[in-house]
């Protein structure tokens, strides 16, 4: 199998897209729906796309449809993939699967997607040109979004589309388990109690498929950490295997055979955490682990030395949570990276040199930020004892993601297996009465509601 090899490239900074208001293109909606199998299998490299709970799906829209509620689409976001999937779900399977099961819709679904606004200074030309066009709304996490936030009540009052978005923040990189929620969808209901009519929220999941054989598939991706860390788990396999020939005889049955086989790789994978932490440890010169220490202590400490390290350079506070920092360091650098307002062609020679400057800092902050983006959602409790396969997949990728990290790269440069099927999941909608908008003013039902749109997120998981 080929590996990846990445050197750090140093981008000089360019002028920022900044603000781009939506401006949808029913025709463009058409062109995507249309190319949307050939774009998911050739460019996303994504197998079939399915959806359970397609009744829960059915009902939200031939509600909005109708004029009679709002709509919220709140999804989990374990993948980079995601919302690719969703959109191409809501547009190309679900009118169908809705025809086929003798309730097809009034009009053909679409949602207005939340995304980062500095989304377009990396994602490239094509979604730049896309995003407005599709009427997807930018929004800025723990930042000014005074112009994004204007429309969405707009939105959210005229009900002219659904509005869809990941209120866990960004990519969370497990899919059975949901991550701490923002606040901030509360006060979308409200806005959207404000048209008069009910507001549906529908908690949304993906199942993405590791193949038939996903333990083979853990294997492959040790075998691929391996080779691109230069680091070996033989010495470990080598006592497994004489342990197996000296013990007892190995139980034939397949079921307890599939639990010793998931068991043996669960091992290998905290062996090759463990030495990844080392990697880590030697880069910001913490001190070696002792033996017995805890992987999830030693994490911590390796989150806090990057993003010390990063705030450092970029001349930033160090208060806040561990997301909070990432946002915060991420900001500061797209900031260096692509300016606002200005040209850097039209700059004169020197300052044209000094936000080189700024920019080769940024490009080395943000690879600290990037380590953290990552390791912040790292968990060894996800593959505790009898754990299914597709967590102990989830986690040898997350594993292969750390050495994308460390070569530079970020989450558009993460393996990803290829040909993956995957499951849209649609929970039971909660539904917030018309009129009860005055009860969401409190901090209270804001934190109830949370609560409840947690759990049903996690159920989904």
């Amino acid at each position: 199998m080929k590996t990846t090899r990445k050197t750090l490239r140093i981008a000089r900074p360019d002028r920022g897209r900044g603000f781009h208001a939506p401006r949808y293109s029913p025709l463009l909606g058409r062109l995507v729906q249309l190319v949307g199998p050939f774009y998911m299998r050739h460019f996303e490299k994504m197998g079939a796309v399915g959806i359970s709970g397609l009744d829960n799906l059915i009902d939200c829209f031939n509600e909005f449809n109708a004029g009679s509620a709002r709509l919220i689409l709140l999804f989990r976001h374990p993948s980079r993939k995601d919302p690719t999937v969703l959109a191409y779900a809501i547009a190309r399977i679900l009118p169908k699967l809705a025809r086929q099961a003798g309730r097809p819709l009034k009009y053909r679904p679409h949602a207005r997607f939340l995304y980062g606004k500095d989304v377009l200074n990396w994602a490239g030309p094509a979604a730049a040109w896309a995003f407005p066009r599709l009427g997807y709304i930018p929004v800025q996490n723990l930042g000014a979004n005074k112009d994004g936030l204007d429309l969405l009540r707009k939105e959210l009052k005229s009900g002219i589309f659904p509005v869809c978005l990941a209120p866990e923040g960004q990519v969370s990189y497990h899919m059975q388990q949901c991550a701490p929620l923002a606040a901030g969808f509360s006060m979308l209901a409200q806005w959207g109690l404000e048209s008069g009519q009910d507001v549906l929220i529908l908690p949304l999941n993906f199942e993405y498929d590791f193949g038939p054989d996903p333990l083979a598939q853990v294997q492959r991706l040790l075998q691929r950490w391996e080779r691109e860390s230069g680091c070996s788990l033989a010495d470990l396999g080598r006592d497994e295997a004489k342990a197996r020939e000296t013990g007892p005889l190995a139980d034939t049955d397949d079921h307890a055979a599939a639990e010793n086989e998931a068991a043996r790789l669960r091992r290998l994978l905290l062996a090759a955490s463990d030495t990844s932490f080392g990697l880590l440890e030697q880069l910001y010169q913490l001190p070696a682990a002792k033996r017995d220490q805890d992987l999830m202590e030693r994490k911590t400490a390796i989150c806090h030395a990057a993003l010390t390290a990063a705030e450092q350079m970029a001349r930033l506070p160090h208060h806040g949570s561990l997301l909070e920092r990432v946002f915060r360091i991420r900001y500061a650098g797209m900031e260096r990276l692509h300016l606002e307002g200005v040209d850097p062609q039209s700059l004169p020679p020197l300052q044209r040199n000094l936000a080189d400057f700024h920019a080769l800092e940024a490009t080395v902050y943000l690879r600290h930020q990037q380590v953290v983006d990552l390791l912040e959602y790292f968990d060894t409790e996800y593959i505790q004892d009898g754990c299914s396969p597709s967590r102990l997949c989830e986690f040898a990728l997350n594993l292969l993601d750390i050495l994308n990290r460390l070569r530079g790269g970020t989450i558009n440069t993460r393996y990803n297996p290829p040909g993956q099927a995957v499951t849209v999941r649609a929970g039971q909608p909660v539904r917030l009465p018309a009129g009860s908008g005055s009860e969401l003013s409190s901090k209270k039902k804001r934190a109830e509601l949370q609560e409840e749109i947690y759990r049903r997120l996690q159920n989904l998981s």
